[in-house]
């Protein structure tokens, strides 16, 4: 199912896929940084899992966790230029997954870096295409969140 419709997809597509996993946050940013050396082009760049790259606790140097995120989404707003253009992705061609961590029970916790409120700001600089997944409690206290946030903009 893509979307709510059926879609059979010919082995032709699925031998077209092809994957590259990224041990650490060192291979991601090679990998990102080297993207436009690929020779034939992408139509979609899928990257699932941010959050274990930019969250990894063994990165070396002085580098914070906010830093590491941006640098990221620089680099991946920067490969989407170099995407195959003629796809018919163009409008939709990068996917990234992040989960945020759970919230603290306390209320009285300091908000951590990775609230979801810091990575929806965060993530709103690059992209205003921001899809979130949650349940309970928490998907109503995010969407007054959005809500909030985009009564502010107008």
């Amino acid at each position: 199912m893509i979307f709510g419709i059926y879609c059979e997809v010919s082995i032709e597509t699925l031998r077209e896929i092809q994957l590259k996993y990224c041990e650490d946050y060192e291979s991601l940013v090679q990998f990102l940084a080297d993207f436009h050396l690929i020779k034939n082009k992408p139509a979609l760049l899928v990257i699932d899992g941010l959050d274990f790259y930019v969250e990894a606790r063994a990165v070396q140097g002085p580098i914070t966790r906010q830093m590491r995120l941006h640098f990221l989404l620089t680099l991946i707003r920067d490969c989407q230029r170099h995407l195959d253009s003629t796809s018919i992705f163009t409008a939709n061609n990068l996917i990234v997954s992040y989960r945020s961590a759970p919230r603290s029970a306390d209320p009285a916790a300091e908000l951590s870096d990775n609230d979801f409120s810091k990575l929806y700001f965060d993530f709103s600089r690059y992209t205003n295409q921001i899809f979130y997944l949650s349940r309970g409690e928490v998907s109503a206290e995010t969407d007054a969140l959005l809500l909030a946030a985009q009564l502010n903009r107008v």
